[in-house]
């Protein structure tokens, strides 16, 4: 799956997306980020859990299902321990603040 962008209710969310690819970008994930830039998001495919274990910065986690539906939306602070969620088919991880409108439900649309 190639995405360029992320939408809600035909809005942009996000236009710089990267999908780690390999166990150790997966692993690496946003650690080392000090400051998330605007519009970005990294999404996390056949994840059903994250962790923020070592980062520096605040996160908004979005979990989403197999038709990308919102299961679980929240702000999440260095070293902590996300929700792990049966039916979660992809996470999405953006600046904190970035999915502060979008609620459970909701659906998100990647193009």
């Amino acid at each position: 799956m190639n995405i360029s962008a992320i939408y809600h209710h035909g809005c942009l969310l996000v236009d710089q997306v990267e999908v780690p690819r390999t166990s150790f970008q997966r692993a690496k994930g946003l650690l080392g980020y000090r400051e998330i830039q605007d519009k970005f998001a990294m999404v996390f495919k056949n994840t059903k859990q994250i962790h923020t274990f070592f980062m520096k910065t605040t996160i908004d986690v979005l979990y989403l299902d197999s038709n990308f539906n919102v299961l679980y939306v929240k702000t999440i602070k260095p070293w902590r321990l996300g929700p792990y969620l049966w039916n979660a088919t992809c996470i999405v991880e953006a600046k904190e603040g970035a999915f502060s409108h979008i609620q459970k439900g909701d659906q998100i649309n990647f193009y």
